[in-house]
């Protein structure tokens, strides 16, 4: 009697019941046409399209066969919660070329605005979707004067009723809509569009930024765009922009390497890497489209690179010249957390920091808190105005310290503490715009010290 091969029959049968599980479950394993009538997700295995009628089946499948990228074919709804596993991808497309990469591509021919969702993931309240793995909710856009970076064309969808969890990836090319909340984990990283309202285009932005006696930021409006819902950053994820610029009858590659969240060379940088409270909390306002955010625990500003390379030219954020900050984001510090401005920033109209009891916000850079009447709409070539001053209020308790500036000599922008005039007047500059001409103006500005 021939002796058993006891490892050679394990392999076999495991391999049966993966057969068997397959064809239990998912029915047999064959060919499946990608538009067959009830399919909602594909991918292609050894040159052969699949197709499934939930989302949940095409990932517990291709997690079986080594991970094949999983496209949504078909609006669809989770009625469970589904996570996407390490090393699997899955793309929410912008049409059925089903080609979407990860950076997207340029629309140089006009500012074409978007057009509606190809395909929609719904997330039902109550339910959650985590990745662990990669998704992309894919999206293309604009590279054209002055709203380089904003969406274009159709593009993928979710609609966030529940929560999004973050692992792994997240592109959010596309639109993330809803009232349900991200939540960006540790080790994570999203993507989503960096959006400038009000790209001068290169000539300009060249003439502005590249100045002997003062360099003035190529861009006032800067935005992220893709997470519409309200989005927890943890200490140790990164929230990173990419975008579009044309320039000199070019596009600029893709931009990824714009870090917003992050621990180092953020614009916005967790200070204690050991703090794993610690996170930024956006709050997305459906009406206005203004995002406010909480910080918790320690986050200082940084002098972050924005690669768009202009006849040569490297524009960082705000290491040279002052950054523009605000637009259309909102600060709020409550108790016992720190907001450090460690570079120089004009907060712009309608931008407000609060500064809550026991919370301290330290200017050890530069503020420059601009009230309405010292800053037209001619400085941004998107002729963008607001009527309300740049406001800091400084709550009952709260800690202001650092260089704050004001063209208002009264600092009647800044709430709730008084400041005096004790430092030397100091200008910002700003540029207005005919054609590929810019002409510089300066802004005066009071300072106060506050030890």
């Amino acid at each position: 009697m021939s002796k058993i091969n006891k490892n050679s029959t394990c392999k076999t049968l495991a391999l049966l019941m993966v057969f068997v599980m397959m064809c239990a479950v998912f029915g047999p394993f064959s060919a499946s046409a990608a538009d067959e009538e009830g399919n909602v997700a594909q991918f292609t295995y050894n040159g052969t399209v699949y197709g499934y009628p939930t989302l949940a089946e095409a990932v517990s499948v291709a997690n079986l066969l080594g991970h094949p990228v999983i496209y949504l074919i078909d609006n669809h709804t989770l009625t469970g919660n589904l996570t996407i596993p390490a090393d699997q991808k899955v793309i929410i497309p912008t049409s059925d070329a089903y080609n979407d990469t990860e950076t997207g591509v340029a629309n140089v021919s006009g500012a074409g605005a978007p057009t509606e969702a190809y395909v929609t993931l719904t997330v039902p309240d109550g339910v959650t979707l985590e990745v662990t793995g990669t998704l992309l909710v894919a999206g293309n856009q604009q590279s054209t004067v002055p709203r380089a970076g904003f969406l274009t064309g159709s593009y993928g969808a979710i609609q966030l009723e529940g929560d999004l969890v973050v692992n792994g990836t997240l592109y959010a090319r596309g639109q993330i809509n809803g009232g349900g909340t991200l939540t960006a984990n540790t080790g994570s990283t999203v993507y989503q569009r960096f959006e400038v309202a009000d790209w001068r285009g290169g000539t300009a932005s060249f003439r502005a930024y590249n100045n002997e006696e003062h360099s003035v930021y190529p861009f006032e409006l800067y935005q992220t765009g893709g997470v519409n819902v309200s989005a927890v950053y943890m200490n140790g994820s990164r929230m990173m922009g990419q975008s579009f610029i044309y320039s000199n009858q070019q596009t600029v590659g893709a931009i990824s390497t714009v870090n917003i969240i992050g621990s180092s060379n953020s614009l916005l940088t967790f200070d204690d890497a050991n703090d794993t409270d610690a996170s930024i909390d956006f709050a997305y306002n459906t009406t206005t489209d203004v995002f406010t955010a909480t910080i918790n625990g320690s986050v200082s500003t940084g002098d972050i690179s924005v690669d768009i390379s202009v006849f040569g030219i490297h524009f960082p954020l705000t290491a040279t010249g002052v950054g523009p900050f605000g637009y259309v984001l909102n600060v709020f510090l409550p108790e016992k957390s720190t907001f450090n401005v460690s570079n120089e920033l004009k907060l712009l109209p309608g931008c407000t920091i609060t500064v809550n009891k026991d919370a301290t916000l330290n200017a050890s850079g530069r503020i420059y808190a601009y009230t309405s009447s010292a800053y037209s709409a001619d400085y941004n070539n998107a002729h963008w105005t607001n009527a309300n001053d740049a406001i800091i209020e400084v709550l009952d308790g709260g800690i202001l310290k650092g260089n704050i500036g004001s063209p208002d000599p009264n600092f009647g922008n800044i709430h709730g503490v008084t400041l005096t005039e004790n430092m030397t007047s100091e200008k910002v500059w700003e540029v207005t715009q005919s054609s590929t001409t810019v002409t510089f103006h300066d802004i005066d500005f009071h300072m106060s010290s506050v030890a």
